[in-house]
């Protein structure tokens, strides 16, 4: 019985994300001048963006950590809130307004409309970067655009446009099955070499084969490039503890964070959706091994 319900998902779910890219078209433009995100000039020359999904405190650090560390001199950064909370997203709208960073609240009848149980996986978050795609890269066109995950944290100096330099893309690499994207929790876009094309951060099924969040792309973008000539940004997962009772991905996303690119901590599952006991204390130690190390250097 189980084995029939997957199936029927499998079958369903790549018309469930055509649905969703749907409601992102169906959306109207949001008014997204510099005036309403926040006084002061946007500097198109790198737009960074995270989705907060009910995390103040991991949006908070994250913020703090990369106006410390970053080496990029001129660069905006946005907060687009998917947070399903409106406890949450009063809070991350606070603390963006206080760090003066341009916040940008996804509609909740997107979010509404977009999550269902059958379908949890993957999808709100695409949808939110798709949002953001139609109603901000395609009214400010800028040179790069640069996309972090909510629970990555830097811990050194980093410059995100050194990184991609005048490569097409840069991040962490998918591949799977001979098929492959760039996980769109560190993803960068130079949108001087890709020009205007439709990029689409949904997940899909390729066949039999399952590619999450910014799986998509891999049909408007990623094919056309040969991986072997790609440079990707190295990534390694570390064990944190030894737990008992836990099996497969539930350790991933329990025990577990990765080192991207020498200079950044994932945290991974940082909304802790799955509701994993000792996912937060986890994080908090994390954290508080960050803070304690840059103070004192």
């Amino acid at each position: 019985m189980i084995n029939v319900l997957r199936y029927i998902q499998r079958k369903l779910y790549n018309p469930y994300c055509d649905y969703c890219k749907a409601l992102v078209r169906a959306s109207r433009r949001y008014k997204a001048d510099a005036q309403q995100m926040h006084e002061g000039k946007l500097s198109k020359e790198l737009f960074v963006v995270t989705v907060a999904f009910n995390k103040p405190r991991l949006i908070q650090e994250q913020i703090a950590h990369v106006k410390r560390l970053s080496l990029d001199k001129s660069w905006t950064y946005f907060v687009v809130d998917n947070s399903t909370s409106a406890k949450a997203r009063t809070q991350i709208r606070q603390i963006c307004a206080e760090e003066k960073v341009r916040y940008l609240p996804v509609p909740r009848w997107m979010n509404s409309l977009s999550r269902t149980r059958l379908f949890w996986y993957c999808a709100s978050e695409g949808v939110a970067l798709d949002w953001f795609w139609k109603n901000v890269l395609t009214v400010f066109h800028p040179q790069r655009v640069a996309i972090i995950d909510h629970d990555l944290i830097p811990f050194k100096p980093f410059s995100l446009a050194e990184a991609l330099g005048d490569e097409p893309f840069y991040g962490v690499d998918r591949y799977r099955n001979g098929v492959w994207y760039l996980w769109p929790g560190y993803a960068m876009f130079n949108l001087q070499v890709l020009g205007d094309r439709p990029l689409d951060f949904l997940p899909c099924y390729v066949g039999p084969t399952f590619l999450d969040t910014g799986g998509r792309n891999y049909h408007c973008l990623y094919k056309h490039f040969e991986r072997k000539e790609t440079y990707f940004a190295p990534s390694k997962t570390i064990r944190i503890d030894k737990t008992e009772g836990l099996l497969g991905n539930d350790i991933y996303h329990r025990d577990c964070i990765q080192v991207v690119d020498d200079r950044w901590v994932h945290l991974i599952n940082g909304s802790n959706y799955a509701r994993l006991k000792g996912k937060e204390e986890l994080m908090e130690r994390v954290l508080r091994k960050i803070n304690k190390d840059s103070k004192e250097k």
